[in-house]
């Protein structure tokens, strides 16, 4: 896979500033070709200081993404973001947001455009040193999917944790865990009730830096979602090594 990301800065100032990002990604799968991902997405992103501590920032983001070579979704998504700096490392952030997609049919998802919809979600963020060298963060948010279908229409709740851990000649230890819970609307046929998720996520990662430019990154994910529709049920362990450059 591929991942380029770039920033400009089109206004900065004492009161804050107005950039522009862009990020691309591209997966590429050995024999399952039809899986493959392509990503764009265009955001322009102001944050405004209140104080030295206290900072609102806007975006509105553009995402494009093909599934092998159709498109799969077009996706706009906005929302403030308030973000509160403590005296001693700490910070807190609430996230606000609002994201409508255009789904589109594709041969293996013959039914995909029944996905199209809105979601809206809010997001609270909290971080901290417990020492020089050790950082910890908690999470928790809620989002709500209004869809083309009940199938697909539901409520979840989100709770995340992570540790990171610099070590000696610029490296770091990180290690973040999430619970999420889904309930759907829809009843499914196969097993004559809505839909629940239940999905565990861990990602270990061990990174290194070189002359401030280069780096590289071990990191092992494993995913565990339980649903009551087997289709869903799944798990999965991805494990990879990641080279990136600064320039």
């Amino acid at each position: 896979m591929a991942n380029l990301n770039a920033r400009y800065l089109a206004l900065t100032g004492p009161k804050g500033e107005l950039a522009l990002n862009y990020a691309f990604f591209q997966s590429l799968h050995e024999q399952l070709g039809d899986f493959n991902l392509t990503q764009n997405q265009a955001e322009i992103a102001a944050r405004y200081n209140y104080s030295p501590r206290l900072f609102l920032r806007y975006s509105l983001a553009f995402q494009h993404l093909l599934l092998g070579t159709r498109v799969f979704d077009y996706a706009v998504s906005t929302g403030p973001s308030l973000i509160l700096l403590g005296e001693k490392g700490q910070s807190t952030r609430l996230d606000l947001g609002y994201r409508t997609t255009q789904y589109r049919n594709v041969s293996i998802f013959a039914n995909n455009e029944i996905r199209t919809g809105e979601n809206f979600s809010a997001t609270l963020t909290g971080s901290g040193a417990l020492s020089s060298s050790v950082s910890a963060r908690v999470g928790f948010g809620i989002d709500r999917d209004e869809t083309r279908s009940p199938l697909w229409d539901g409520t979840g709740q989100r709770l995340s944790a992570g540790l990171s851990v610099l070590l000696p000649h610029d490296s770091l230890f990180d290690l973040s865990a999430d619970y999420a819970r889904k309930d759907y609307d829809g009843v499914y046929l196969s097993v004559g009730e809505k839909r629940t998720d239940k999905a565990w996520s861990a990602v270990l990662t061990l990174s290194t830096r070189f002359e401030d430019r280069y780096g590289l990154s071990l990191r092992g994910l494993y995913l565990r979602n339980h649903s009551n529709v087997r289709a869903f049920d799944l798990s999965r362990v991805i494990a990879g090594v990641l080279f990136d450059v600064k320039f």
